[in-house]
């Protein structure tokens, strides 16, 4: 296994609810020293792939002030400090967003959205047979649409680039023959 670098000094430069930043003087492998290297802090997160025995894939349209702009999304979120189990996350942002819950769920992977500087972790989970068992219970900044699609819906918007979240299209693709062998046992 290479040697990773050697943080020589580390301190947090700004925080806020969602993230916090810290500024790190590190020793490359090379002994060279990096005098400013910028990490940036955020909690975990999850993205859930809702389908229905419909034959129906659960996903909202959510706008993002970063790009002022609308994104065709799975539900999904931050961890709550309190979550220790992704699936928990899942289940939460799941019911909150959708209003649809699941019993049987499965963990596809989990990956990094961005190792370059954050040191947070992508869970991407699969949720079978969802049913609506009450209406979303969206947080008081959150604006979204439920949006319920067919299979084949879901892969023109993509080829369309209609679906053009980068984690989005990650946890798609991830996701995809689980998807196709789930609505094939239907």
């Amino acid at each position: 296994m290479k040697k990773k670098w050697t943080i020589l000094n580390e301190e947090k430069i700004y925080s806020t609810s969602i993230f916090s930043l810290n500024r790190q003087e590190c020793q490359l492998r090379n002994g060279k020293i990096m005098p400013a290297y910028y990490v940036m802090n955020f909690p975990n997160w999850i993205h859930v792939l809702p389908l229905t025995a419909q034959k129906e894939i659960i996903m909202v349209k959510q706008y993002r002030q970063g790009t002022q702009d609308w994104f065709l999304e799975f539900p999904g979120g931050s961890f709550d400090s309190k979550d220790k189990d992704p699936k928990v996350s899942g289940q939460r942002e799941l019911l909150e967003e959708t209003g649809y819950k699941s019993n049987q769920w499965e963990e596809i992977m989990c990956i990094y959205p961005n190792p370059a500087f954050q040191t947070n972790k992508l869970y991407i989970y699969m949720a079978f047979d969802c049913l609506k068992t009450q209406e979303p219970q969206l947080e008081p900044f959150e604006e979204l649409e439920l949006k319920v699609l067919s299979f084949e819906e879901l892969e023109c918007l993509s080829k369309e680039g209609k679906i053009n979240h980068a984690l989005m299209l990650s946890s798609l693709f991830l996701s995809l023959s689980k998807i196709k062998d789930y609505f094939d046992s239907l």
